[in-house]
C-alpha cells in the first residue's frame, strides 16, 4: 500500500480523508507551530513514506527540505491552491527552484493556466471538502447578497466593490461575513450587514436568507464558497468564469453592477443547473479518477 505524507494547508485534511477512503495510506501532519517537535515529526514521516505531498506552495519553498527529500529519494507532489500561485507570479522567483521530478497539481483551471505562463506544467485536481453540505436550499422571495471579507483583507477581497454596489442598489441587503467592519473605508451604506466571524451553523442560517453570492477577489483558486453556493442552488456573481455563474465583462464597477442588476431583475428561483453541475463533477469518484488517470501515485 502506497504511503503518503501530507504537509501544509488545512486542506490537506480533506485530501488525506479522500485518499484513505480509496485504498491509500495517507497521513496529514497539521502544523500548530514550527517548533523542534513538529520538525522531528515531519522528518520521521518523510523517512518512512513513499510520497511527500505539499499543499500550498510558497514562491520559495524551503530548499534544505527539498534536498532532504531528494536524498531520501522520495517522490514529491506540489498542490498549488491559490495565493501561492499569486505570490509566485508577483515575485522574482519562478520555476527555477522546481526540478522536473516534482509532480505539480493545480486546484483549478485558472491556476493551471497561470502556472503554465511561468513555465510550470501541472495537472488539474480540485480540492473538495466532502463533509460540506451540498444540499439544495429553498430560495427566499427577495434578493439578498452574501460576501466574504476576512478581517484586515479589505483590499484583496474588494470591500470597496461591495460598498459601491450597496450604494448603487440600496434596496438590497448585503451580508458580509468574516469581519465586523471595513477598515479604511468611510461612509458604509446602511444596507451592509456585518456578521463578523461565523460558525458553520451560522453560515448555514445566512445561506437560507440570501439568493446571491458575490465574490470579486484580486485572485482566487477554486473557491469553496462558490462551489457551496452553487450546490445550494444560489446565484453566483464571480470574477472568474465557471459553469453556471455570472461573470462581468471586466473588473470595472459598471460591468460588475450591470451583471448584478441582470440577476436582480428576475424573481429569485433555485439555480438547479449549478447544483447539478457540482454534484456531477465535484464528487469523490470524479476526484479520485483524476488521481488515478494521471497516475499521480504510480500505477
Amino acid at each position: 500500500m502506497k504511503k503518503i505524507t501530507l504537509i501544509g494547508s488545512l486542506q490537506g485534511e480533506h485530501i488525506s480523508d479522500l485518499l484513505n477512503r480509496n485504498g491509500l495510506k495517507a497521513v496529514y501532519i497539521k502544523q500548530k507551530n514550527n517548533n523542534l517537535l513538529y520538525k522531528l515529526k515531519v522528518a520521521y514521516h518523510c523517512l518512512v513514506t513513499d510520497y511527500v505531498y505539499l499543499i500550498y506552495i510558497g514562491y520559495a519553498p524551503n530548499r534544505k527540505f527539498l534536498k532532504y527529500l531528494r536524498l531520501l529519494r522520495k517522490k514529491i507532489v506540489f498542490h498549488w491552491i491559490g495565493t501561492d500561485v499569486y505570490n509566485c507570479i508577483h515575485n522574482s522567483e519562478t520555476n527555477v527552484q522546481y526540478p522536473l521530478d516534482i509532480t505539480h497539481l493545480a486546484g483549478s483551471q485558472l491556476l493551471h493556466d497561470e502556472l503554465k505562463n511561468i513555465g510550470i506544467k501541472s495537472i488539474i485536481v480540485p480540492i473538495i471538502p466532502f463533509s460540506m453540505d451540498l444540499s439544495i436550499m429553498d430560495m427566499p422571495d427577495t434578493h439578498r447578497v452574501l460576501n466574504y471579507v476576512p478581517n484586515g483583507r479589505e483590499r484583496f477581497y474588494s470591500a470597496d466593490v461591495v460598498v459601491n454596489l450597496a450604494k448603487r442598489n440600496q434596496d438590497i441587503i448585503f451580508d458580509v461575513v468574516g469581519t465586523d467592519k471595513f477598515e479604511g473605508i468611510n461612509e458604509i451604506p446602511e444596507n451592509i450587514c456585518f456578521h463578523g466571524k461565523v460558525s458553520k451553523d451560522g453560515i448555514q442560517k445566512i445561506y437560507k436568507n440570501i439568493t446571491i453570492l458575490l465574490r470579486i477577489p484580486l485572485h482566487d483558486g477554486l473557491s469553496m464558497m462558490v462551489i457551496e453556493a452553487l450546490a445550494k442552488g444560489k446565484y453566483v456573481l464571480y470574477k472568474y468564469r465557471h459553469p453556471y455563474v455570472y461573470t462581468p465583462d471586466s473588473n470595472d464597477i459598471e460591468d460588475i453592477d450591470k451583471t448584478l442588476k441582470k440577476i436582480l431583475k428576475s424573481k429569485p428561483k433555485i439555480n438547479f443547473r449549478g447544483h447539478d453541475y457540482v454534484k456531477k463533477y465535484y464528487n469523490e469518484d470524479e476526484m479520485m479518477k483524476l488521481y488515478k488517470i494521471n497516475k499521480i501515485f504510480g500505477e
